[in-house]
């Protein structure tokens, strides 16, 4: 029974050897087919990646958004302590509101001239052009909009103006949904067109090789036997495909990072964006199965089209 076992294991390690080292040669006999199905999964798994990471920072950013966004009131000139005051109480009586903080006209100006760093700004400080205002925070910022038509009612005891990030929200938002239906109509079609492609590229093969089978299924060869080359094949031509937009992406994604804190410096003060240490120890395995599901899903259906005729 033993012996039965190692003569099974040994044959199971010969076939292995036997269709991965066919599954080479013909990618090598077919050099320029693969080479041009290699090249459609990896624009195809590239327009993948970046969308991901696109939409993962985009998400990030949004939720960062979302969780410090603050509304300001502006209150108008002139407004007597006793007013101010009672300004403050009637905000605090809001509904969801959480805390209120009085921000005056020097700390707003204070406040400018860091985030710009722009010391030329100091020279304000002599005729403030700022209002004073009341920075509020809430306990659930999908109550923005109905908190803030409750300031809107409070002009009458001196809210000048109420701002608030909605409108970069909904930029976000729409940012994000934008990038992902778009990626998905790109990818599918790439995705479609490196079925396609990576099936020439096989039955190109199977062409080259059909009397070789004709020979082997004459002798008693199964179908299995016969399949499993073509399939490696395709999933080998995938992964080499994925491996190289994969490769690119992260090693730019970095100085991308980068590339955008340095151009929009004010940002690294209260937005993330993710690593690469966070995203592509699942976002390039990921990759990695796309590429090889195309390749297998192509090689799968042009060797059963071939072993049903």
């Amino acid at each position: 029974m033993r012996h039965r076992r190692n003569v099974k294991r040994k044959s199971t390690v010969r076939n292995i050897n036997y269709f991965i080292g066919e599954a080479f040669t013909s990618i090598w006999r077919n050099k320029l087919m693969s080479i041009s199905s290699m090249a459609t999964i990896a624009s195809c798994v590239f327009i993948v990646v970046f969308s991901i990471a696109m939409v993962v920072n985009v998400s990030s950013m949004f939720r960062q958004l979302e969780a410090t966004t603050g509304i300001m009131v502006w209150i108008d000139d002139g407004l007597e302590r006793e007013q101010v005051n009672e300004l403050r109480e009637r905000i605090l009586e809001i509904e969801h509101v959480s805390r209120v903080t009085y921000v005056s006209a020097d700390e707003g100006l204070e406040w400018m001239i860091e985030q710009q760093q722009n010391p030329a700004l100091e020279r304000f400080f002599a005729n403030n052009p700022l209002r004073a205002g009341f920075e509020i925070e809430l306990t659930d910022t999908r109550q923005t909009d109905y908190v803030v038509e409750q300031l809107e009612l409070l002009r009458a005891y001196g809210a000048a103006d109420v701002n608030y990030l909605g409108d970069v929200l909904d930029i976000f938002i729409m940012l994000s949904n934008v990038i992902t239906v778009v990626s998905i109509i790109i990818v599918v079609v790439l995705g479609v067109l490196s079925v396609v492609i990576v099936m020439n590229t096989i039955k190109l093969t199977v062409n080259n090789r059909r009397n070789e089978i004709s020979i082997m299924k004459y002798v008693g060869a199964t179908d299995a036997f016969v399949r499993w080359p073509f399939i490696i094949e395709g999933i080998i031509i995938g992964l080499i495909g994925a491996v190289v937009p994969v490769a690119i992406v992260g090693l730019a994604y970095g100085g991308a990072i980068d590339m955008v804190y340095s151009s929009l410096q004010f940002m690294e003060d209260f937005i993330v964006l993710r690593t690469a240490g966070q995203v592509f120890p699942w976002l390039a395995p990921a990759a990695l199965l796309i590429g090889a599901g195309i390749g297998f899903a192509g090689s799968v259906v042009s060797i059963r089209k071939y072993l049903k005729a």
